[in-house]
């Protein structure tokens, strides 16, 4: 029950939040089930157990001083209880023939909720609502395209998703995981593509900038040929696509979401300097902007939930410390990630391994300007990546007798 929880969540990942939590329901029946038959509590998440402890517990201490006590604390379990995704996958131990359904199911959702997304940039569809919420992204002559959302509420939870799933792809591919490798090639053309039509500019520059660390730290020729390649296209689309090139090079103040962001993050230093070691609890962001909020805001968006930055975003709910235990919870992951990588030779985990750390820290470079761990849909698919890789680090050569370091599986 508990792999089947979990095989049923990643297939829905790209497609329904709802459909994904049913599975996270199910995987919890079975994991406590076997903690009961095993006689043994099971909340481990390896290498990064005491700074995520440590970051929970500071989110729940600042919480529990804040206005709005009870809505603080209830937001932090909101906010947080999805790393129970990666805690039962770390538990389940699966094994590699296991992880191989895993990743097939996640790529064959990716590429359905990629073509609808591609299908959705030129004519508007949508799953829920119409085409009038969404936003516009360039026009062909005087036809309207639009910024995909997927089957999600905003383009850049859409963005985020297919993103770390962009680079799980890669990193198998580059490991020379072979199993489905058609399917995979065809999954990450796919998800790039995906990717161009959420028109998200945050996304599209963490993804070159990860690309680029890709490119520096692989040591297989034809993987950092392939990369410098991607790398290479990327810049002659900005260089000599408009639509591309005028997206990305508006960064000024005529851009309005600039507007918005320069006078959300100004007040986030405000309030973080007013509240700087409590913060102001989780979720109260929207209680205290107002108070903060200039006279005549430049900010169309004048009443946001959020500081459109996840380190403001943790700084002012959590303190300073709040923020350091963050930090060090994902600084803890990708250094055991990249030591891990090191002696790990078999293409399956070795690739989760460059995937897995590299989607990871896509999002986090990301995230200086959007909000994606505290977005829920993001962070379904965060934690479970997280989970994978953290099976990858816990893997030793006798956890898994049914495989051998080849690169056919």
């Amino acid at each position: 029950m508990l792999m089947g929880g979990l095989f049923w969540e990643v297939l829905m990942l790209p497609i329904s939040i709802a459909a994904a939590q049913w599975g996270i329901g199910v995987a919890a029946i079975g994991w406590i089930w076997m903690m009961i038959a095993e006689k043994k509590l099971k909340f481990s998440l390896g290498v990064i157990t005491l700074p995520t402890a440590c970051y929970i517990g500071i989110c729940i201490i600042t919480s529990a001083f804040a206005e709005r006590t009870g809505h603080a604390l209830a937001s932090v379990w909101d906010n947080e209880w999805l790393l129970f995704s990666a805690i039962m996958l770390v538990s389940a131990k699966p094994t590699a023939k296991e992880l191989q359904r895993i990743l097939l199911f996640f790529v064959v959702a990716g590429i359905f909720g990629a073509a609808f997304g591609i299908v959705q940039h030129f004519t508007g569809i949508r799953w829920h609502g119409t085409k009038d919420d969404l936003f516009i992204a360039y026009y062909i002559g005087q036809k309207p395209t639009y910024r995909s959302l997927g089957f999600f509420s905003h383009t850049l939870s859409y963005s985020s998703v297919m993103a770390l799933l962009f680079f799980l792809i890669a990193g198998l591919l580059i490991a020379g995981y072979r199993q489905h490798k058609k399917m995979f090639i065809a999954g990450l053309v796919f998800v790039a593509a995906a990717l161009f039509v959420s028109y998200s500019r945050g996304t599209w520059i963490s993804i070159g900038l990860t690309a680029i660390g890709l490119a520096l730290v692989s040591q297989n020729t034809k993987a950092r040929r392939a990369i410098l390649a991607a790398i290479m296209l990327g810049i002659i689309c900005c260089a000599f696509v408009p639509q591309v090139r005028d997206r990305i090079t508006h960064l000024g103040n005529s851009d309005p979401g600039n507007v918005d962001r320069q006078t959300y993050w100004n007040i986030a230093m405000q309030i973080a300097r007013d509240h700087p070691v409590m913060g102001i609890g989780a979720d109260n962001w929207d209680l205290f902007y107002p108070r903060y909020k200039p006279p005549e805001p430049g900010a169309p968006l004048s009443f946001p939930d959020h500081p459109h930055n996840e380190y403001l975003n943790v700084l002012t709910s959590a303190g300073i410390f709040g923020l350091l235990a963050y930090l060090w919870m994902w600084g803890a992951l990708l250094k055991a990630a990249i030591k891990k990588m090191k002696n790990e030779h078999h293409p399956l985990y070795h690739g989760i391994l460059i995937g897995g750390a590299a989607g990871i820290f896509s999002v986090l470079i990301a995230q200086f300007t959007q909000d994606i761990f505290h977005d829920f849909t993001d962070q379904l698919t965060w934690w479970f990546i997280t989970g994978l890789v953290l099976v990858a680090i816990n893997r030793t050569e006798s956890s898994d007798p049914q495989i051998t370091n080849s690169a056919t599986l």
